[in-house]
């Protein structure tokens, strides 16, 4: 119940203000209402049962008449209404005779004595109807109470009810909800399945139609490809004849160039060992005619000088002349080489060069002797007129000899 209000904190405030209200009108009830006066004055009347005597009236002396009854305290009273005075009944004043001062003195005491009583039994009504109206104020005090409860519970019972009703609506409002989701989700489903019904059959027609076709359009291929092949085969049985008999004519061809380089190389070859023994030859005479020429040299210094066995050489030596052959070939290769653009390919393949220099680096007379390709051979050809002029040699004889360098 508590969880409800919450959620509706205006209706709470209302309550709330209702009981303060309640409480606050229950409060001034008790404080406004009237009192009921109790007259105590009133004489009572004293019925004797049948068969007792009746006491005696007794008379009040004036100075007693004269003097007024004391006045009981108020008591306080809820909601009785004021009880009615009694009207005591008239009683007769029996004439006085005169007595003496002793039974004056009785009288009196007499009298003195039933008026006590009737107070005494005055004092008690007033108590008694005082605790009757306290009994009812109370009384009223707590039906006041338990009808403001009641009325309380009342409106809590209603609002429980409400909230209850409310509850139930939003129960059968969301049963209600929930029940036509569900029926919804349900015709959803149907339909999905009769969607994923028709595409499964629209997919498996279409897929039993593609397979079909693709078995016709295999077997087409099939076919086309077994052509295809059968024309490959016989286009590479072709080509592969062709090729054997072009590899054949190549290979004879190439067999016949070869004979034919080989027989020019061989020619080459005696032409150059030939070329070299005569350059040795010439080497040898030169070599022999200045070996004769420094002896003449020798002896016409001696024979001049007088002294012929401390005479000096004229040239070079034998020995100076080969170092400085050497080392003026080593640097002709050197040159061609940094002017040789080399092929590819190249593994396996050289050159011999025999060459001649005259004065001052310029070629004399060039023959290569190539044991390679046409593009090494030509290759090596152009690096040599490339590198014209030549470096100088160290002693000018050198510019008659014929250089052999290999190339690699």
């Amino acid at each position: 119940m508590f969880k409800e209000l919450l959620k509706n904190p205006k209706a709470l405030m209302w309550a709330l203000v209702f009981h303060v209200l309640i409480i606050v009108l229950l409060l001034l009830s008790f404080k406004f209402t009237d009192r009921p006066s109790v007259d105590t004055n009133v004489p009572v009347q004293m019925v004797a049962p049948e068969g007792l005597p009746l006491p005696e009236e007794k008379v009040t002396p004036p100075e007693q008449a004269a003097t007024p009854p004391a006045t009981p305290p108020e008591t306080e009273t809820a909601t009785l209404p004021p009880t009615p005075p009694v009207t005591p009944p008239e009683v007769k004043q029996p004439v006085v005779e005169p007595q003496t001062s002793a039974a004056a003195a009785e009288k009196a005491a007499e009298v003195a004595e039933a008026e006590a009583r009737r107070k005494a039994l005055a004092d008690k009504r007033a108590k008694e109807i005082a605790e009757e109206n306290e009994r009812e104020r109370a009384a009223q005090a707590k039906r006041a109470a338990a009808e403001a409860e009641r009325k309380a519970e009342a409106k809590t019972d209603a609002r429980r009810e409400t909230l209850a009703e409310e509850k139930r609506r939003e129960a059968e409002r969301e049963k209600a909800d929930a029940k036509a989701k569900a029926k919804a989700e349900a015709l959803a489903q149907e339909k999905a399945a009769a969607k994923a019904k028709a595409e499964a059959a629209t997919k498996a027609e279409s897929s039993a139609r593609e397979k079909s076709e693709a078995i016709a359009r295999e077997k087409v291929e099939a076919a086309a490809k077994e052509k295809s092949e059968a024309l490959a085969r016989k286009q590479a049985e072709e080509d592969k004849a062709r090729t054997a008999l072009e590899a054949d004519r190549q290979l004879a061809e190439d067999r016949e160039r070869w004979k034919a380089a080989e027989a020019k190389r061989k020619a080459a070859e005696a032409d150059a060992d030939r070329q070299l023994a005569e350059d040795r030859e010439r080497w040898k005479a030169a070599e022999a005619k200045r070996k004769a020429a420094e002896e003449a040299a020798r002896r016409n210094a001696a024979a001049a000088t007088g002294n012929g066995g401390n005479a000096g050489s004229g040239g070079p030596s034998a020995r100076d002349l080969g170092s400085a052959r050497s080392a003026w070939a080593s640097a002709i290769k050197r040159k061609v080489k940094g002017n040789w653009r080399q092929p590819s390919e190249r593994f396996g393949m050289s050159g011999t060069a025999r060459l001649k220099v005259n004065a001052p680096g310029t070629i004399g007379r060039f023959s290569l002797n190539c044991n390679g390709s046409p593009a090494f051979c030509e290759s090596l050809k152009a690096a040599i007129h490339g590198s014209d002029p030549f470096p100088k040699p160290q002693y000018d004889e050198l510019y008659s000899d014929t250089l052999v360098i290999t190339f690699e």
